[in-house]
């Protein structure tokens, strides 16, 4: 059993060894994300952002006042690099661009400490189910303004965590504030890949 199955299988048991008749939420999570290798490895002609904005739409089952598990599914929009070549005269002479998103099935444990009844801390451990997809283009002006495009996609499962904390508005509806690690995730399989990481805010409304 690879290190994955292991943490698949531990998120089960503990959800199986503490159910009872709990409540259902839903969650709404909207933030940052950060590809760590985005940018690496680009000449100092691009311009390159690894970060961009970063959504989850989820639900949860709290099997007890301590614990919870979720699954959702996370989108991220695209980190970006460009660059414009130029020649002598200073006219154009090609342009390059990276594209890089992420999307994926995200399961977690989620637990809390109460502080009083209306604040608590919370932490989660669990998998992310990904895809990242790159695009690259490459257009030459000089050569009546032809273009290269090719694109990659590559799949990735990764065991992640994240902190926070919470606050209780009312029975039903609650806001988060996380910072998520979801691992080492890679566009390739020969690419080194780096964490992805996520500052989120959140809404959850109990059903």
């Amino acid at each position: 059993m690879n290190k994955n199955h292991s943490v698949l299988a531990a998120l089960l048991l503990v959800a199986s060894t503490t159910a009872f008749a709990g409540e259902n939420y839903v969650a709404l999570d909207l933030g940052q994300g950060k590809a760590a290798d985005a940018c690496t490895g680009l000449s100092a002609d691009f311009s390159c952002t690894d970060t961009a904005s970063t959504t989850r739409f989820g639900i949860g089952h709290q099997f007890s006042p301590n614990i919870a598990a979720e699954i959702g599914y996370l989108s991220s929009g695209d980190a970006t690099a460009s660059a414009t070549y130029y020649n002598y005269w200073g006219t154009a002479t090609a342009k390059e661009s990276f594209k890089q998103s992420v999307s994926g099935i995200n399961l977690a444990i989620v637990g809390s400490m109460p502080v009083n009844e209306t604040f608590s801390l919370i932490g989660k451990v669990g998998l992310l189910k990904s895809t990242v997809k790159s695009s690259y283009d490459y257009t030459d002006y000089t050569y009546y303004g032809t273009s290269t495009r090719a694109s990659i996609s590559y799949d990735n499962t990764t065991v992640g965590y994240g902190f926070g904390t919470l606050f209780k508005a009312n029975d039903a509806l609650s806001l988060r504030l996380m910072y998520e690690d979801f691992g080492s995730v890679k566009a390739c399989s020969t690419c080194t890949g780096g964490n992805l990481t996520m500052i989120s805010a959140g809404l959850l409304i109990g059903f």
